[in-house]
């Protein structure tokens, strides 16, 4: 049955982020219809730092030559152009880099956002391993001559570590760039999916047994004090005071229990907001999840030629996953239509349909509203909230991020053990661009600086 939804909701969920989309409030376009011939990506992950040049052929070729028929550069070619224009250093020592491996990326018959042709591109990865993990690290790029991004001289740089990303420039007039880790990093909190479990409550009727029995001797011995009190008062007494400990710990009750009624086995308000907050966050999860394996399959080498970067990492074939995940969460009848709101919400239109990642989920529990459905056949209850999304897509050097706000209406429901979305409806859906103003293009007539003209010692990009 799932097999059958997937396609539809990737085609439905596509054509509403490409073609239907409202246009976003404060939105621009992205400033560059090409990529860029070159791009540098560092990935750092606690002692091993790894490095990756992405460099169009054409430029590569006027550094070298070898054979044009070799799907590849040589590695001493790829090793000796990094060397030659990559300087890396880790706590400011400059660090070496050890070549691991160069890939072909992108196939034929690929085109541009501005209908050119895709060049072929190498990705020469390096890695090394340091003496603990850094702080900082120092990217600078030596030698911008046959760098041209259309009207710049410009090499963008993205730095990623535990799947957060930061991405910045090089240019001519300030080729080095740094990167700093977080010393208030936390864990995320879209970092798993798991179910919410639900176990049929069983109702317990106790019957104080052992009480009773005492209480009623107390009774009797009460009634017989008539004939005899100086015997019967005290065991009296004696019986209710053991009644009353028996009754108040429980003690010698006898316990039977029941299933629980539809009502009984329903949350309370504050466990129903609870349970809420858990589902909501494990549909964004989902996506976050996928895009991180899609990421470590990328710096592994099992997707060459994938481009995990500028996409967010999120790829087609990971549909299924992602419906399999989404499946823990909500039933079949809404896996499509959560499917289509959420992808929606994470395309960045202006940066090529790029996936984004996930920054923060913020969800007003305070003003949700919860309501408990009479006279349903299993348990259900139903939610009105409103919650902030904000995203961002690192790549090309720049920054694009995003805030969603949402209010919907969610009915929730018990099935196979577990509480899932059932019914969903957005009443608002609000986006907003939260990316500066996009800069001026530059003069096309204009002359290129060159390296000769970036000023000597320029100090690192903080």
């Amino acid at each position: 049955m799932r097999q059958h939804l997937v396609r539809p909701a990737l085609a439905v969920a596509l054509l509403l982020a490409g073609l239907l989309g409202a246009p976003v409030r404060g939105a621009s376009a992205h400033p560059h219809m090409r990529p860029p011939p070159v791009q540098v990506f560092v990935t750092v992950e606690d002692q091993d730092v790894r490095v990756t040049v992405q460099v169009e052929d054409p430029v590569l070729r006027t550094q070298a030559t070898w054979d044009l028929t070799a799907e590849t550069p040589p590695d001493e070619v790829a090793n000796a152009y990094v060397d030659k224009h990559l300087k890396v250093f880790v706590d400011g020592e400059e660090t070496p880099l050890e070549l691991d491996k160069v890939i072909r990326l992108f196939g034929a018959n690929l085109t541009n956002p501005d209908g050119s042709p895709v060049e072929p591109n190498y990705a020469v990865r390096t890695k090394r391993k340091v003496d603990e993990a850094p702080h900082s690290i120092s990217v600078r790029w030596e030698d911008f001559s046959g760098v041209l991004w259309e009207t710049e001289h410009v090499v963008p740089v993205t730095v990623s570590q535990d799947y957060a990303m930061r991405s910045g420039n090089m240019t001519p007039d300030d080729p080095a760039w740094i990167w700093h880790t977080d010393p208030t990093k936390r864990m995320n909190e879209l970092a798993s999916v798991e179910d919410v479990s639900w176990t049929p409550p069983q109702v317990e009727s106790r019957w104080p047994l052992l009480a009773a029995i005492l209480a009623g001797l107390g009774v009797l011995s009460l009634l017989g004090a008539f004939k005899a009190p100086k015997l019967m008062l005290p065991a009296a007494a004696v019986c209710l005071a053991l009644a009353g400990a028996a009754w108040a710990g429980g003690i010698g009750d006898s316990v039977s229990s029941r299933p629980a009624t539809v009502a009984e086995s329903l949350p309370s308000e504050q466990g129903a907001k609870v349970i809420f907050d858990r589902l909501l966050r494990n549909v964004y999860a989902t996506f976050e999840v996928r895009r991180r394996a899609a990421v470590d399959a990328n710096q592994q080498g099992e997707a060459a030629g994938e481009d995990a970067w500028t996409r967010g990492g999120l790829r087609r074939e990971d549909e299924d996953a992602i419906f399999d995940l989404l499946s823990k969460t909500a039933t079949p009848s809404l896996l499509a239509t959560i499917y289509q709101h959420v992808f929606k919400s994470l395309v960045l239109e202006d940066s090529g349909g790029a996936v984004s990642i996930l920054e923060d989920l913020s969800i007003d529990d305070a003003n949700a509203v919860v309501t408990f459905p009479p006279d349903t056949e299993r348990p259900r209850f139903r939610v009105e909230a409103t919650w902030t999304l904000t995203s961002a897509v690192h790549h090309w050097g720049h920054t694009h991020r995003r805030k969603n706000l949402v209010a919907a209406t969610f009915e929730i429901v018990e099935q196979g053990g577990s509480w899932k979305f059932d019914e969903f409806s957005v009443q608002r859906h609000e986006r907003e661009s939260l990316d500066p103003p996009a800069p001026t293009a530059a003069d096309p007539n204009a002359t290129a600086p060159t390296v000769d003209e970036a000023p000597a010692g320029a100090e690192p990009k903080r």
